[in-house]
């Protein structure tokens, strides 16, 4: 392996972490016991397991490692290089040597595991505690109680002085702490709380109501995980479930059994719940991420439901509750196999029953595997398609009586505008490629570094290898979620069909490829409503009807609430895009 080859390996794999750690944890296979997106750049052990992997056994010694950094000007990838040669004696010189950022140089100093070390690049630096918090946190008790006491007279926040006292982990020390200190954040004194460790203490500071419910909740879940569920905790609990409102005491059923303790209500729920099928072909994968902000929501906070990944999202914004109560749910990659739809819905009804709502902060994204498109005429196909239907689906993606959310236009701007600027000025060229690879790489140049479009490409050609639909609203309604995994993969599976269709000679095609092969040339010269008729025919086999009102119930209101007309936001460039002919196809 040449130097080339393993710059390219470490860039790549540096730029999807920081451009979407999800993506990065996903693409490389990071267990989310071990780690989660907000702390995963900083776990350079990790980060150096992957190296070695993606490297396939080839070693990076001190003498390539130096020979490689020479010229490289990210100092992130500096950081990881160094750090992938496990060796301590040059890592140490590295950061004696280079005068580089306080985070890097935290990283690698922890990444030695030499308290010697990192006390030395805590004398060195000149920072302030806040930026060297992580290496005092692994010096011990000790070391940590005498670097408070001599930081009695120097500027250091409260907050860190919490961070520090928890980190002790002595329990009569920080109990002395809690009864000093001014009146702090919830979040904050129930981290104090909980690294006493000390159960009669914790249950003691639940009674007198130190935290706040979601807080409690929290202190339960580690009260049954550090005293085995003991007669003590057993009894607090007895006290506190006749306190909780509804949702609480479904979030207390959560903690002390697993959500599986909740099956038979929420099955019953689930019976009751109307929703259509999933009517793709089951060689589509399906991924769904369902937002949603509630009280409760931190109570979910890196866990599993049924199989589906829970995680803070401090983009989702609840002004009405306190911190963190925005929660993402992720599928697991889902086919169509007569079970996803009561998946869904028993997902839904228990974000519902948890008291969890949507609101403007949220969007419900779905992924659809763009593993079925077979080749570069299939994936032309499909950009034709959305070049002429995107529109269309800012409307249909919404529950009926409901516009896009305010900030519509930051979180999933069209891609096709950005596509079209592209194509205008020269910057891509997609009509002339041929390949599949070739053509994602053109449609990676429209996105950059900007992920927040309708139509997300990002893992186009990446593992996971997706097509993310970004547009909707966020919704905990099963029904809408169902509906828009149609639409969506069955825009996918109209480009593949249609390649099909062109590849074969027009004497043998079937009166119906005909057909479809008019509708779908004919998009371009089409009125609005012709054109909604033509994507629905293309792209949804069963009911249509669902589409078609919702389309004139939500276009109304669009025109009647929303400051600027419709058509000036989403303006659609038609045109630029040129279909595929099946080319490829017949050559094979």
């Amino acid at each position: 392996m040449n130097d080339r080859e393993i710059l390219n390996k470490i860039h790549k794999m540096t730029k999807i972490l920081n451009d979407s750690p999800s993506t990065f944890m996903q693409e490389y296979d990071v267990d989310y016991n071990k780690a989660d997106e907000e702390t995963i750049e900083a776990q350079t052990d990790i980060i150096v397991e992957i190296i070695e992997r993606e490297l396939d056994g080839y070693k990076l010694t001190p003498e390539i490692v130096s020979r490689i950094i020479k010229h490289e000007q990210d100092e992130q990838c500096k950081a990881f290089f160094v750090a992938s040669t496990r060796d301590n004696e040059y890592i140490k010189e590295y950061i004696r040597k280079n005068n580089i950022r306080q985070k890097f140089k935290n990283r690698l100093a922890i990444f030695t595991g030499e308290k010697a070390f990192i006390k030395e690049c805590i004398d060195s630096s000149e920072n302030e505690t806040s930026a060297k918090i992580e290496l005092i946190e692994q010096m011990g008790a000790d070391y940590i109680k005498q670097y408070l006491k001599k930081s009695q007279k120097e500027k250091i926040t409260l907050y860190d002085k919490i961070h520090l006292t928890s980190a002790t982990h002595d329990s009569e020390y920080i109990q002395k702490f809690i009864k000093e200190i001014p009146p702090v954040a919830d979040e904050l004194m129930l981290e104090l709380i909980l690294a006493t460790k000390d159960e009669a203490f914790i249950i003691k500071c639940l009674r007198e109501k130190k935290v706040n419910d979601v807080c409690r909740l929290i202190a339960i879940k580690e009260l049954v995980r550090i005293s085995g569920n003991s007669k003590q905790t057993k009894a607090y609990i007895n006290e506190i479930r006749k306190e909780l409102d509804i949702e609480g005491k479904v979030a207390l059923l959560m903690i002390l059994g697993g959500i599986e303790d909740l099956g038979f209500n929420i099955n019953d729920d689930v019976k009751t719940q109307k929703a259509p099928n999933i009517t793709l072909p089951p060689q589509i994968t399906i991924g769904i991420e369902i937002e949603s902000v509630g009280k409760y929501a931190q109570i979910l906070h890196n866990s599993k439901i049924f199989g589906w990944q829970s995680k803070e999202d401090s983009s989702l914004k609840d002004d009405s509750n306190e911190r963190n109560n925005g929660i993402e749910i992720v599928s697991p990659v889902l086919t169509n196999d007569g079970n996803v739809e009561n998946e869904i819905k028993k997902i839904c009804a228990i974000l519902s029953a948890l008291g969890q709502k949507t609101n403007q902060s949220c969007g419900a994204h779905v992924h659809i595997g763009a593993d079925y498109l077979s080749n570069g005429e299939s994936l032309k196909n499909f950009l034709y398609l959305i070049e002429n239907t995107e529109d269309f689906l800012y409307i249909l993606s919404n529950e009926d009586g409901t516009i896009p959310r305010n900030k519509i236009m930051f979180y999933a701007e069209p891609f096709t505008l950005k596509l079209s600027d592209e194509l205008e000025d020269g910057s891509i060229n997609i009509n002339d490629e041929q390949d599949l690879e070739s053509i994602t790489n053109e449609i990676h140049k429209v996105h950059r570094e900007d992920r927040y479009v309708g139509i997300n490409f990002y893992n186009l050609g990446l593992k996971r290898n997706t097509i993310e639909f970004r547009m909707a609203n966020g919704t905990l309604n099963p029904t809408q979620w169902i509906e828009n995994i149609n639409l969506y993969g069955g825009l996918l599976k109209a480009a593949e069909e249609i390649m099909i269709i062109q590849s074969t000679k027009k004497e043998d095609r079937t009166e119906e490829e005909n057909r479809k092969i008019e509708l779908f040339n004919s998009l371009p010269h089409l009125d609005d409503e012709a054109r909604l008729n033509a994507m629905l025919e293309l792209a949804i086999d069963e009911d249509k009807l669902p589409y078609k009102s919702r389309y004139h119930i939500n276009r109304e209101l669009i025109k009647n609430q929303i400051k600027y007309p419709f058509d000036k936001q989403f303006v659609l460039k038609q045109g630029m895009i040129k279909p595929g002919n099946g080319k490829e196809n017949r050559e094979l």
